[in-house]
């Protein structure tokens, strides 16, 4: 099946929008802290706590 020019159009426009933004995402999460912990659920919890209260990840 053939793929209409829509979905071309909006399939380049994804890709755009991919290319443009994920050198933005890497700069922004250089500088956040790695954090491991010995269990899955206390290694979920201190991760859920940092991206809450880390201001540069909510801008």
């Amino acid at each position: 099946m053939a793929a209409s020019l829509g979905q071309v159009l909006a399939l380049v426009l994804v890709a755009a929008l991919w290319g443009v933004t994920q050198p933005l995402l890497k700069r922004a999460s250089a500088g956040l802290q790695q954090v491991h912990e010995q269990t899955w659920v206390r290694q979920l919890w201190q991760e859920m706590k940092t991206l809450f209260l880390n201001i540069e990840v909510r801008l």
